[in-house]
């Protein structure tokens, strides 16, 4: 059975409508016996959670958090929330429901334009369900802008940049758009990315550039990369394994690692596609 955890979110105003009658500790474990067992309800605030958020789950799988805030309403609504990075959390309308008998019975699935009320305490549940990004390790590919699909990777001067590649590109021009991508340097379950001359991806000073690797515990996390569902069909989004919640991301046709404001633009911005090599 997972854990709970209930944080309190301050006192409603005096004018505040009467809340909904509050389940029970008893009642709300009940309801979470219902999930699967891999489910761990964590006791961090989401944003907050700490390098271990970043921890890749095992292949075919992914990590999936949603939070269920027990407002102060009028009307027993629950806003279900879900992230798979424990930083960027969209409101899952589908799954707004109301329940007026202490989860005992719910009403049908209903749509809500947000949070309606005062939240007083929720549960943040983490669960490991099948699917999720991955990448071929070992394999030569080239990565394409979800957004910008005629722009690709490409380092330029040893930085990671995002300009227009083509059939009728240069040689040398392919060859730099073109990456092997590895086993992760700091996590074999996350990846890194090598370019020709053998150095890597990392961020420093959040902007992507290619250095060579000096064997420090600081070059492998800086180097290493968390695949995440991106976009786009069959992209992916790529977290910072040391700074969760920074997603490598173009702005200016520059790739840089950036903290996600929960943007459709910013997940775009943040989603590439992996293609067959150009260099190949």
């Amino acid at each position: 059975m997972p854990q709970f955890f209930e944080f309190p979110q301050g006192e409603p105003p005096a004018n505040h409508p009467p809340p909904a009658p509050a389940p029970s500790r008893r009642s709300l474990l009940r309801a979470l016996a219902a999930l699967p067992a891999s489910a761990v309800v964590l006791g961090e605030l989401p944003g907050l959670l700490g390098t271990a958020a970043a921890a890749p789950p095992a292949s075919g799988s992914a990590t999936r958090y949603t939070i269920v805030p027990f407002l102060d309403s009028d009307d027993g609504t629950v806003d279900v929330y879900q992230s798979d990075d424990a930083t960027d959390f969209r409101l899952v309308k589908a799954s707004a429901r109301d329940s007026y008998d202490t989860f005992a019975t719910w009403s049908t699935p209903k749509a809500l334009p947000g949070i309606s009320g005062t939240a007083r305490h929720f549960t943040v549940v983490k669960e490991t369900v099948p699917g999720g990004a991955s990448l071929t390790v070992n394999a030569t590919r080239s990565f394409r802008s979800a957004n910008y699909p005629t722009r690709y990777w490409q380092e330029q001067s040893a930085l990671l940049n995002l300009p227009v590649v083509t059939a009728s590109s240069a040689t040398a021009d392919k060859q730099a758009a073109t990456f092997t991508v590895v086993a992760g340097l700091a996590d074999a379950g996350g990846y890194s990315f090598r370019d020709a001359s053998g150095n890597y991806l990392r961020h420093y000073g959040f902007r992507d550039r290619f250095d060579a690797d000096d064997g420090t515990a600081t070059f492998a996390k800086d180097a290493t990369f968390i695949a995440r569902v991106g976009s786009a069909t069959g992209s992916v989004r790529l977290e910072s394994y040391n700074y969760p919640g920074h997603y490598l991301r173009h702005y200016g046709y520059q790739l840089r690692v950036e903290v996600s404001d929960g943007t459709d633009l910013f997940r775009q911005d943040s989603s590439f596609v992996p293609m067959t090599a150009w260099g190949s």
